[in-house]
């Protein structure tokens, strides 16, 4: 089993409610356990090139998983497909559904397809705020 954390964040639609769902869904995977949740906070939508979209609302997960990282990358993208997000888009564009592999064990990765620890995650209070909150003491290995 290793431990990862997983960012969640929706500005579309029911943004409460795409956050239950999407935790909902990893409980119901037979290879993912939620040990904890965050609280959620509202955060300012991040974009390219100053347009403005709604607000999004975020929280963090910690996880034990028996997933490799590819796998549990297959898996929360299909999650954000089916709370609604196309598997085509834009990587500014507004969505029901974010979720990001922060990270995993203790693992550095950096791939096509993926990198671990997230490059974000030291710049991003919304992904901070609510990981701390849940594991103060943790600490972060940069990508190399």
């Amino acid at each position: 089993m290793s431990i990862s954390y997983l960012s969640l964040g929706s500005n579309l639609g029911d943004r409460d409610h795409n956050l239950s769902e999407a935790v909902r869904l990893l409980r119901e995977s037979t290879d993912i356990t939620v040990l904890a949740q965050s609280d959620r906070i509202t955060s300012t939508a991040l974009t390219c090139d100053g347009s403005e979209q709604p607000d999004y609302l975020n929280g963090v997960v910690k996880i034990d998983t028996t997933l490799d990282p590819e796998a549990l990358l297959d898996t929360c993208q299909s999650i954000e497909v089916k709370l609604g997000r196309p598997a085509e888009h834009g990587k500014w564009e507004a969505r029901t559904m974010d979720i990001d592999i922060l990270l995993y064990d203790d693992l550095v990765i950096s791939t096509s397809r993926l990198t671990i620890p997230h490059p974000g995650i030291a710049k991003r209070g919304f992904v901070l705020e609510p990981l701390y909150a849940i594991e103060p003491e943790l600490k972060i290995t940069k990508n190399k």
